[in-house]
């Protein structure tokens, strides 16, 4: 999300004008959900994808019109024949498609948006659709919401996916602006400067933690929303996990790897997994045993760490990693 609205933002600052297309809801047969973006510009640019297909492209024709027009609209898409067939579906579905006219007026809010994504504060994004041509764009954080009645039911209606929902008080779409947990690296070697810039592209804001400077700096991980040098035995006054982050340990040394592991597991964050041989994981799940822990909560860490795609290299294993990450992560979309 944060990739298009910096490149939207750009846009508008050069005085050209944008239709943001956004799938609000879906059902059935649909190749991509509610949360799917892409954008046209006066001077012929296009960017991202609702799916492809016919719908897309009868959104780019409808994004053209109503750029040439200054206007937002609002309209519902149903699969047809040909998309069912190129998508290799059997049954068909249907798309609610907000066209969202954007100006240089509008720069603000794209600052607020960007200023918020990726962070691991709660907030999202709040579209108050008044009409097929009208709506208001905001960005709210929990504080915000606190107090509020409406935006409270709204967001616990969301049940954290991005949700089009009809209320009294009006219709709204609202996405969370922390698209996904935070992945938590505890070690900032070879394999972690290969999964930090891999994971990012993929969608996962990533903190990098290790008690050494020089491997946790913001040179070393640029593509880092936040880097922290720290002592392992002190990693709960610095760093809160919540049960929607990930958490991935690939420290220097085993003991700081079990340390990691044992001060974190009691937050059951979404994801655990370390690195390791697998005599090295036979080793630490027979401490974990000795010190008091169920082999439910053992079972619930991934270890070792990754898919089997028999990965050797740092890079390898970075992509085995992501791949285990992503799977996660649709599978927690799945049953939210």
């Amino acid at each position: 999300m944060e990739k298009t609205f910096r490149q939207i933002k750009r846009k508008l600052e050069e005085d050209i004008d944008v239709i943001l297309v956004t799938i609000i809801a879906g059902k059935g047969s649909v190749p991509r959900g509610a949360g799917a973006r892409m954008w046209l510009s006066r001077d012929g640019e296009m960017s991202g994808t609702i799916g492809g297909g016919n719908v897309e492209y009868q959104a780019a024709i409808k994004a053209r019109e109503l750029l040439e027009r200054k206007r937002s609209f609002m309209t519902g898409y149903n699969l047809g024949q040909s998309d069912i067939a190129d998508m290799g579906m059997v049954c068909g579905g249907q798309v609610q498609v907000l066209f969202q006219y954007l100006c240089k007026k509008d720069i603000p809010c794209m600052e607020a948006v960007i200023a918020q994504c990726g962070k691991a504060q709660d907030a999202w994004l709040l579209l108050h659709v008044t009409d097929a041509d009208t709506w208001d764009m905001r960005v709210m954080t929990k504080e915000e919401a606190a107090g509020y009645k409406e935006y409270e039911e709204i967001i616990k209606l969301m049940k954290n996916k991005p949700a089009y929902l009809e209320t009294g008080s009006g219709n709204y779409y609202i996405e969370s602006l922390v698209e996904t947990g935070i992945v938590y690296v505890f070690g900032g070697g070879h394999v972690a400067q290969e999964l930090v810039p891999l994971l990012s592209h993929l969608g996962f804001p990533c903190f990098v933690t290790d008690d050494r400077r020089e491997f946790a700096s913001k040179e070393r991980f640029p593509d880092a929303v936040e880097t922290l040098v720290c002592d392992y035995n002190e990693i709960e006054e610095h760093i809160h996990i919540k049960s929607c982050d990930y958490v991935v340990i690939m420290t220097r040394g085993h003991q700081h790897d079990y340390e990691v592991q044992t001060r974190l597991l009691k937050y059951h964050p979404f994801y655990m997994g370390i690195m390791g041989s697998r005599n090295k994981i036979a080793y630490v799940s027979g401490r974990l045993l000795n010190d008091g822990y169920t082999k439910e909560e053992i079972g619930k860490c991934h270890m070792p760490i990754g898919t089997a795609i028999k990965a050797e290299t740092p890079a390898e294993i970075a992509v085995s990693i992501a791949g285990e990450l992503i799977c996660k992560r649709a599978a927690g979309k799945l049953s939210g």
